[in-house]
């Protein structure tokens, strides 16, 4: 994946969360209202919850992560000295859990996000 692509899809990613909460409360006014969905919404808004607990916590390698983040390994490196964020070494290898990340700003949004995320043709856009 591209740095570009990385960049796209966490700035993709920021929007999610409110989806889950979108759908939790379609959910509880679907049943307001005697709709039928509401449970399947429920279900659909926690596995993407689940989901993207899982994504936040995956620990990566320094290049991963300076490919996510865009900043240089040994400015990451530099950060983690000075305990800007927090080193999750494994057998003494530097990870850093993707939710650690810091974001450079003013990086563009707009991915497909479904396209992104399923590697379909239209990712990275």
């Amino acid at each position: 994946m591209t740095r570009r692509a990385a960049r796209q899809k966490r700035a993709a990613l920021k929007w999610v969360p409110d989806l889950v909460r979108v759908w939790r409360e379609q959910a509880e006014a679907y049943e307001r209202d005697g709709q039928p969905g509401a449970p399947l919404l429920r279900r659909v808004a926690d596995e993407l919850e689940t989901w993207l607990a899982g994504y936040g916590d995956t620990a990566l390698t320094l290049v991963e992560a300076a490919r996510e983040s865009g900043y240089s390994q040994s400015q990451l490196r530099r950060l983690i000295q000075v305990q800007v964020i927090p080193n999750r070494s494994e057998n003494g290898e530097v990870r850093i859990r993707r939710a650690d990340l810091p974001r450079k700003p003013g990086r563009a949004a707009g991915p497909n996000l479904t396209a992104d995320l399923l590697g379909l043709p239209g990712a990275g856009r």
